[in-house]
């Protein structure tokens, strides 16, 4: 039934109100007692009242309570397609120092992925054409980025329609190391890949609105990649805001690009091929967590795309290694 101003929505359980809030039962029953979880019950007697409660309350207790020392919003919500969730059962101690230890890592991977992105090839040097200067920087400005050749002239400029986040042109490292400059066409020139995070609104969470664009040497837009994917995992459905995390340039036969995208809030996270002529993206691979870095190998002369993060089912790092020529895969 659609939402009204005389119809709230309601959830009239323990596992609808802990399923709500991405939290076993037992620890929606404990936050109950010891936060003030905004949990009703129905009048009559007897100890096992029944209890419902409203979401736009839980809504606003979740938004008062996020980023505070009182409680962290959970990243370990989601199960991949046919698992089975959690265990209803689980102490909520552990839980909480689990989250925890996965906040710090994630923070502590972040770091570490910025540190490797960095000895990346932003700055590619090969012999240019007689006459040709070849990109090998971009950066970033107010409403634009500038491309740069070996010697720093300028040698274009593209405008966007809206302006760069404010928090990109504060730190600029922690989207300048998601250029990448290569010859993804096997002509002889350069195609530089650009992460962009514009700013949509007034939402502090706009800067996850990102896209990739191809852009040629000479400064033309050859193709943009918006992420709007969308995923069920068990009982919970993602549709982004998806942040770039990393990207990465194969160079088999055919270059090809692959790209990690995670939830701005959740952490989960899908790794994308993405067509050097169109920017059309398949999605090759789901996690329920975040994918942080990119790297390749070949075993016995086959190509397989290293992938390192974290799975929120496992509670620990992993590593992944999927034959490039296979069509798809999910984290177990």
């Amino acid at each position: 039934m659609p939402e009204t101003s005389t119809a709230r929505a309601r959830l009239d359980s323990w596992k609808e109100i802990a399923a709500y809030i991405g939290r076993d039962i037992r620890t929606a029953m404990r936050w109950e007692k010891e936060r003030s979880l905004p949990v009703h019950r129905v009048p009559g007697d007897g100890a096992r009242q029944p209890v419902f409660a409203y979401k736009d309350e839980l809504d606003e207790w979740l938004e008062q309570k996020e980023g505070s020392a009182d409680i962290e919003r959970p990243i370990e919500v989601a199960v991949p397609p046919g698992s089975a969730r959690p265990s209803e059962t689980t102490d909520g101690k552990n839980e909480d120092r689990h989250s925890g230890r996965k906040r710090a890592l994630f923070f502590g991977m972040i770091g570490l992925s910025l540190v490797a992105a960095a000895s990346i090839a932003i700055f590619r040097h090969r012999p240019a054409a007689p006459g040709t200067a070849l990109v090998v920087r971009i950066r970033f400005a107010a409403n634009a980025i500038r491309a740069y050749d070996d010697a720093d002239h300028l040698l274009w400029t593209h405008i966007f329609p809206k302006p760069v986040h404010p928090e990109v042109l504060k730190r600029p490292e922690l989207t300048e190391n998601l250029v990448r400059i290569a010859d993804l066409y096997g002509d002889g020139g350069w195609e530089a890949l650009v992460t962009v995070p514009l700013e949509q609104n007034a939402d502090p969470h706009a800067m996850s609105l990102t896209e990739i664009d191809c852009f040629s040497n000479t400064g033309k837009l050859l193709w943009s990649y918006l992420p709007h994917e969308y995923f069920r995992f068990g009982e919970y459905e993602l549709d982004g805001p998806w942040i770039v995390a990393d990207v990465f340039i194969s160079q088999t036969a055919k270059p090809i690009i692959w790209a990690s995208l995670e939830h701005y809030r959740w952490g989960n996270s899908f790794v994308v091929q993405l067509d050097p002529q169109t920017g059309k993206a398949t999605v090759r691979f789901v996690n329920t967590g975040p994918v942080y870095k990119l790297s390749e190998t070949r075993i016995a002369g086959k190509p397989y795309l290293l992938m390192g993060g974290f799975n929120n089912e496992y509670a620990a790092g992993i590593l992944v290694a999927i034959e490039e020529s296979k069509p798809y895969a999910v984290s177990p």
